[in-house]
């Protein structure tokens, strides 16, 4: 949900053309961005799931 709010707001493509200026490999330029995308999206996920165990577990 992260990255396809950044998407609608125009930020991955912006930093698509900066990592393409500084990475020459294409495949490098999409390593980066799937990486960015596993943590923005596992980051939020698991601090969720936290939150979660912690209402659930405190009495």
């Amino acid at each position: 949900m992260v990255v396809g709010s950044l998407g609608a707001m125009g930020f991955l493509q912006s930093a698509t053309q900066w990592l393409d200026g500084v990475f020459p490999n294409r495949d490098v330029v999409a390593f980066a961005i799937e990486l960015i995308s596993a943590v923005v999206d596992n980051v939020l996920l698991v601090a969720g799931g936290i939150e979660i165990n912690v209402c659930f577990t405190a009495k």
